[in-house]
């Protein structure tokens, strides 16, 4: 079963709810866009090895990660973020740049900016640059349990950002 399948699969056993999105793409700064996706915001999912355990980083895709916050976040652990070529290595399956934030299912610890959590609907690549998944970010957290840590600043990149729904007070926001 390709990649896409099993986490719709997962989804589904979960029942979680769900829309599935086929989005055209164009490429700008070696960075996959969707361009007819609409309602929540795409998050942009890292790997970083943190005190040698390979970890995601999961910001919305209008934020850039600091070095000085991952420091901070995690307590003066040591953080390095992955190169990029490492993921064609470790995930073959999936293209770069749409890593969709499930660390769970590859048995890594998952970390989420507080921002993350304020956001009432995410949008995460499903493995390729055209399938996007659409959910509500509370039933993301039920199904990954991520650690929500100040991990990412603002930036400017709004060809990023598809729109970003007032926040609701009544997200589950799961710790360690």
């Amino acid at each position: 079963m390709r990649f896409p399948e099993r986490v719709l699969a997962l989804l589904c056993e979960r029942d979680l709810p769900f829309t599935m999105m086929h989005a055209s793409t164009s490429r700008q700064s070696n960075i996959v866009v969707p361009t007819d996706a609409f309602g929540g915001t795409l998050l942009r999912t890292m790997l970083a090895f943190i005190d040698g355990q390979l970890s995601m980083l999961v910001i919305g895709s209008d934020q850039r990660i600091e070095p000085r916050l991952e420091f901070e976040a995690f307590h003066g652990s040591t953080v390095k973020l992955v190169e990029p070529g490492l993921l064609d290595t470790a995930f073959p399956e999936l293209d770069i740049n749409a890593l969709p934030p499930l660390g769970n299912l590859w048995g890594m610890p998952v970390y989420v900016d507080p921002s993350v959590a304020e956001m009432t609907i995410v949008q995460f690549y499903l493995g390729s640059s055209t399938d996007l998944v659409q959910m509500r970010t509370a039933d993301l957290f039920r199904l990954v349990r991520p650690v929500v840590a100040g991990i990412a600043e603002c930036s400017t990149i709004p060809a990023l950002q598809i729109s970003r729904p007032p926040a609701e007070a009544s997200h589950a926001v799961l710790t360690a």
